[in-house]
């Protein structure tokens, strides 16, 4: 027990003398006379006094190997000193390198991480899936230069607690999101009809053709599920006569139309047709109509299952907007260098820094990269703060607190050595 407690007491001191020399630095009181083997003896002594009785010999080994401890401690306390303060543009320099390989990952590197981390970034891909299908993957850059949001909100929202679909978040502008949706879903293929007259006639002969191609090389696994537990699987599509005869392609459109759903696209064209090889699916499996899935209440007739899907899933089909993380994706050499020379001229401001970026990655254009069309402010200082932050007043006020902080620990450690030394008495 005893033993025990001597090894809580050295831990205990070494944990307070770390803490009261940083203190003591930081306020700039320490002598460069020899204090630090001055104070090495002193915590030699200390912890010496708490010890059981012991013969010279044994004494003088048990001194050497504390004191050998504190020698050690005191070795990096002098080399953690003695390390002159970085500049403001070595700090820079230090962000934007890391923001460049680390962009969309909250690890927080350190000089044994960083070098994994050169040739493997992780960047951000947006998703436009049509309800069934991913229809195309794009990088920010894309979605902000055909819609002029900025791809570091996009990331940025993607993000927010762990949400992967625009929609889920529900403090973004919704306008947004529609026009994210309207622009690339309208985008994915330049050869097809956009904005068609609706009705009937006029959206089969924009999209029929292609639609009976597409499906042609087209499958996909659909599994309903319900707390981890499958209720349906199939695989969709089923053979286009089948369903053409179950649900003409005719009364299928107008039904959509007669709701008062607008077709802008094949995305959605294709999305809303795939919709009837579900139900036939479905009503071959009377366990989906009792299950509750999709708010449905359960029933155990067909027709009303039928009506409920109807309304539920096929009338509020909407195109979604994603994302995935891409691993393994090579960070130019020739970018960092570049930057690395625009932040060698201290004198120019953010917004300059910000503009020649900008330029440098259209010039060498580079479509991967995660920041290329992100303001270089932001990830230099954070979303919430463009101007440069003073160098000393913010050096003081993390001074400050790690003062605070170190100084609650030192309370906090001595009131424990204050319990084990009553325990040691007590023994």
């Amino acid at each position: 027990m005893k033993t025990r407690n001597t090894i809580s007491i050295l831990s205990i001191t070494l944990l307070i003398c770390l803490s009261t020399l940083f203190i003591i630095d930081s306020h700039g009181e320490s002598d460069e006379v020899d204090i630090w083997q001055t104070w090495i003896d002193e915590q030699t002594d200390n912890i010496l006094k708490t010890t059981q009785a012991l013969n010279d010999e044994e004494l003088n080994e048990r001194r050497a190997t504390i004191s050998n401890i504190f020698t050690l401690l005191a070795d990096e306390l002098k080399k953690h000193m003695s390390s002159p303060p970085k500049s403001e543009k070595e700090k820079l320099s230090e962000e934007i390198q890391k923001k460049i390989i680390n962009i969309t990952t909250d690890e927080i590197l350190t000089p044994d991480s960083l070098q994994k981390h050169i040739k493997d970034t992780v960047i951000p891909k947006v998703i436009v899936s049509d309800g069934f299908d991913v229809s195309k993957t794009y990088p920010p850059i894309h979605v902000e230069t055909h819609t002029g949001v900025d791809s570091f909100d996009i990331k940025k929202l993607l993000d927010k607690e762990g949400k992967d679909h625009i929609e889920k978040a529900v403090d973004y502008d919704v306008s947004v999101h529609t026009q994210i949706m309207k622009d690339i879903i309208e985008g994915e293929d330049d050869s097809l009809p956009k904005n068609v007259e609706q009705n009937v006639k006029a959206l089969r002969d924009a999209y029929d053709t292609h639609y009976d191609k597409k499906l042609e090389n087209y499958s996909r696994d659909v599994n309903h599920k319900k707390d981890g537990e499958s209720i349906l699987s199939y695989k969709i599509p089923l053979p286009i006569e089948e369903v053409d005869k179950k649900y003409p392609r005719d009364e299928w459109i107008q039904m959509l139309l007669d709701e008062g759903i607008r077709i802008n696209s094949f995305s959605q064209y294709r999305a809303y047709l795939l919709q009837r090889d579900s139900l036939i699916q479905i009503e071959k499996n009377p366990k989906m109509w009792s299950s509750g899935l999709f708010k449905i209440d359960p029933t155990e007739d067909w027709e009303t299952y039928k009506k409920a899907y109807i309304d539920r899933k096929v009338l509020t089909l909407n195109p979604t907007i994603s994302y995935k993380i891409e691993k393994n994706i090579l960070v130019n050499d020739e970018i960092k260098k570049e930057i690395q020379k625009l932040l060698s001229n201290t004198e120019e401001s953010a917004d300059e820094i910000n503009d020649k970026v900008i330029k440098l990655v259209k010039e060498l254009k580079i479509d991967a990269l995660p920041h290329e069309s992100m303001n270089v402010k932001k990830f230099l200082y954070g979303p919430y703060s463009i101007t440069k932050p003073s160098e000393e007043s913010e050096s003081i006020d993390v001074l400050k607190k790690k003062i605070d902080k170190l100084s609650r620990q030192v309370e906090r450690l001595n009131r424990k050595l204050s319990r084990i030394q009553s325990e040691l008495k007590s023994e």
